[in-house]
């Protein structure tokens, strides 16, 4: 049972108990109402082309916005690499750049900076953030797969042993 799956049973089971609170002081969202959310937003995501083994670069603050985000690409089976907002732009593009990202979260205006490592057109997502899709990596030769997805066969994404 991976992260989300664990998250969705428990919603499932305590729909109306909290499972967020604020910002604003007395703001709260329950379980049902994240799953909710995580559900629409995986929606968007997928349609967009972030399913399993994508690699999602999430550059957003933490907060409600960030773990809707994050159960979003897990219920879809991708991978989460954060981008911290607070990295100096160099930085942020070494992160994007090393690990090969497939798409990168972040606010429309992230665009300019991460201009030359993704595709346009990006999808629009609400409250002004983006989904850019990352440059297409090498081809492999027909028959041939991923050494990225050699290495996992078999194992379940945060396994540890061998």
């Amino acid at each position: 049972m991976n992260l989300f799956e664990r998250f969705a049973a428990r919603a499932r089971l305590q729909p109306s108990h909290p499972a967020l609170l604020g910002p604003a002081p007395g703001e709260c969202w329950s379980y049902g109402r994240l799953l909710e959310a995580v559900a629409e937003q995986a929606a968007l995501l997928r349609s967009a082309g972030c399913g399993p083994g994508s690699s999602l670069g999430l550059h957003c603050r933490g907060g409600r916005d960030y773990i809707v985000h994050t159960y979003a690409a897990w219920r879809n089976g991708s991978c989460v690499v954060p981008i911290p907002v607070e990295l100096a732009g160099d930085e942020k593009r070494t992160v994007a750049t090393e690990i090969h990202l497939d798409f990168i979260l972040g606010k429309a205006s992230d665009g300019e900076l991460f201009r030359d490592l993704c595709q346009e057109p990006a999808t629009a997502l609400a409250g002004g953030q983006a989904l850019f899709p990352g440059l297409p990596r090498r081809a492999h030769p027909p028959g041939a797969s991923s050494p990225r997805l050699r290495r996992g066969r078999g194992r379940r994404c945060g396994h540890v042993g061998h």
